[in-house]
């Protein structure tokens, strides 16, 4: 991976991926794509750092097409490590670059076409199908030397600021992208929407940090957040939590004397709560091989000649590394347990739901059985009162013609007397 110049715009700057997919393809996708990734060429918020030997040599903001451009022809000195930071305003926003200034920049760096995985994963969405995505994207050794490129998405939270929203925090991605070209001893970190915690890391870093210490910071970044929001029940709602314990009294006779009923809704609140575990459980997943890659990676792991201004040594950020893995982990085994205690309150909540159900029904059903027997019962004085009525109309039907007879010969027998 010997370092040339680039005559082929990024990212068909190479011919062929490690996904196999030929640079033209690349290319088309990407210009079909850049209304929706990029801002517009005077609207840009590009943050580039240069560090050497332990100092930090510039530190330039680019706003503009020009000033890229004036970054891109200055030339790159050996042995420096450049840290590209590029913003995204809010999460399903543009990125803070332009599409050309994006392309000149990659192309100048000579970076993998790879990157496109990444990139693409930014920028405007009218949905969520980008979140499943991320983690460890590439991975590219040179036989020759100890040149390497390889990028990943992290996953991290953030508080979104949002007011009448009882859960406080929302899943962020940051893109890295990392080159070590060894002819040169030349480190190349570029940086999609760093997190808060992230650039509050590179502010207040030694300057001297080494690569590898770099990719400490971004991972630390990533973790702290999960750590903080498991503590609060990993971004859910405690009252929702107590679905569980309300299942539970509503079926115990000697239980909390405020009277817990289960309703329906605890049921689907129960299932939404599932719903987000699942996904946080895989977006730690994601992270997860994420410190899995780094660490089996070859060349971030070279001893480094002893130097004063080296704070740290490889084996102390290699066990940061660690401690950030294993804390990771225990957050997504938290969510592993929730799951766990929430299927077995799912099922309860079920189960007393059905018992309920069954009992309205049966109770109805009893309803039914009385008003059936109600109905009968009038259909018997119906019955009755139809018969007497018959009874009546016959008598009248008897009646009434013998009264008027009666009548009739009475006022005869009248007449003849007078």
């Amino acid at each position: 991976m010997t370092p040339q110049v680039a005559r082929r715009p990024w990212p068909a700057n190479r011919r062929g991926t490690v996904f196999q997919i030929d640079a033209e393809s690349l290319l088309a996708e990407f210009t079909r794509e850049a209304e929706d990734l990029f801002t517009q060429d005077d609207d840009l918020d590009v943050t580039i750092i240069d560090m050497k030997n332990g100092a930090m040599c510039r530190n330039i903001k680019c706003t503009n097409m020009d000033e890229i451009l004036q970054y891109i022809q200055t030339p790159r000195e050996k042995f420096i490590t450049t840290i590209i930071q590029i913003g995204q305003p809010y999460s399903w926003g543009e990125l803070e670059i332009s599409k050309s200034a994006s392309q000149a920049l990659f192309t100048h760096l000579d970076v993998s076409p790879g990157f496109w995985t990444v990139l693409k994963m930014f920028g405007s969405k009218e949905n969520a199908e980008h979140e499943s995505l991320g983690g460890f994207n590439e991975g590219l050794w040179s036989d020759n030397d100890a040149s390497f490129e390889f990028s990943y998405t992290a996953k991290h939270v953030e508080e979104h600021g949002r007011t009448g929203v009882y859960d406080p925090w929302s899943i962020r991605q940051t893109g890295v992208y990392h080159k070590y070209d060894a002819a040169e001893n030349r480190n190349t970190f570029i940086l999609l929407n760093p997190s808060t915690p992230l650039t509050k890391r590179f502010e207040d870093k030694d300057p001297s940090t080494q690569a590898l210490g770099i990719h400490c910071l971004i991972l630390s970044a990533m973790t702290e957040r999960w750590v903080t929001a498991r503590k609060l029940h990993i971004s859910l709602p405690w009252s929702d939590l107590r679905q569980s314990k309300k299942a539970i009294l509503s079926n115990n006779p000697h239980g909390d004397s405020r009277g817990f009923s289960v309703q329906f809704s605890d049921a689907q609140s129960i299932q939404n709560l599932q719903d987000t575990i699942i996904r946080v459980s895989y977006m730690l997943e994601l992270n997860l091989g994420i410190f899995e890659s780094v660490l089996a990676s070859p060349g971030l792991f070279e001893e480094v000649e002893p130097n004063q201004n080296v704070p740290y040594s490889t084996k102390s950020i290699l066990s940061n590394i660690s401690t950030l893995f294993a804390q990771t982990k225990r957050c997504k085994g938290h969510s592993e347990s929730l799951l766990r205690r929430l299927d077995g309150s799912s099922v309860l909540i079920r189960s007393i739901l059905d018992a309920k159900a069954l009992e309205t029904l049966q109770t109805s059903s009893r309803t039914t059985a009385e008003l059936a027997s109600l109905a009968r019962e009038d259909g018997k004085k119906a019955t009755q009162d139809a018969r007497t009525l018959n009874t009546i109309t016959i008598l009248g039907f008897v009646y009434l013609p013998a009264s008027f007879v009666a009548v009739s010969l009475s006022t005869c027998l009248n007449r003849i007397a007078n």
